[in-house]
């Protein structure tokens, strides 16, 4: 079916998923909420990026069902979908055309509004250094860029977008850790009211979310907000401690 909007309610109902023999989930349940901030936390193969993928149709569930708006994933037309939601994967795409292409496509938008989102993003001192500003050709795959430049063009990217559930799988995971927390509070702030999921590159960056999840061996183990799971001292305590040692 094709969908005319999202509003970002995400359900995981009793989801198997294996890769060939070795299997990820059992049974698993999740909820994230509409217009709340969640954190997907845990060690490489927890299974928060395979949950990531399963709710951008990137993967599907061998039993079980994934509900957006309360509707079954696998019923929806994904292109449709894909239309109405912002996924930033850690390695985002960038087009074989100018910054300001990059930045709204062939949307007609002033350059004072471009200038401030590349300033959100962190990204003034790049372009301070383009002889022809925002119609300047950043090359194919965006080769003039380094990696944190492309994920801070991605970010700079939601200041246009109409998404009302907006995806980041480890999309910061190549910024610097100072840059990094003044961008993402710049791009939060944007964002507010809308559905965030994020899988969490620094532990630190995610004190304010509404909500974290704590995988472990493809099992949720934790859930809370950032201060209860410090106080419960259980798996999440260990992450951070390990994290900031």
């Amino acid at each position: 079916m094709t969908v005319s909007n999202i509003e970002g309610n995400i359900s995981l109902a009793q989801v198997d998923f294996k890769y060939e023999t070795r299997e990820i989930f059992s049974k698993l349940d999740l909820c994230v909420e509409q217009g709340k901030t969640t954190a997907f936390v845990g060690e490489s193969g927890s299974g928060k990026s395979t949950v990531v993928k399963l709710l951008v149709g990137l993967l599907h569930p061998h039993s079980g069902h994934v509900y957006v708006d309360g509707i079954d994933l696998s019923q929806m037309n994904l292109d449709s979908y894909y239309d109405h939601i912002a996924y930033l994967p850690q390695e985002p795409p960038v087009f074989d055309g100018t910054l300001r292409e990059n930045l709204v496509f062939d949307d007609v938008v002033d350059n004072d509004i471009l200038a401030k989102a590349i300033g959100l993003a962190g990204l003034d001192g790049l372009f301070s250094t383009l002889e022809k500003g925002f119609d300047t050709q950043l090359g194919e795959k965006g080769v003039s860029l380094s990696g944190g430049e492309r994920q801070q063009l991605a970010l700079a990217r939601l200041c246009f977008s109409k998404a009302k559930l907006i995806i980041f799988d480890e999309a910061t995971s190549a910024i610097d850790n100072l840059t990094e927390e003044a961008v993402m509070k710049n791009v939060m702030d944007v964002l507010s009211g809308k559905t965030v999921i994020a899988i969490a590159h620094r532990l630190d960056s995610i004190k304010n979310f509404d909500k974290i999840v704590v995988f472990q061996d493809g099992r949720i183990v934790e859930q809370g907000d950032f201060a209860e799971l410090i106080k419960k001292q259980h798996y999440f305590h260990e992450l951070y401690n390990r994290a900031m040692s």
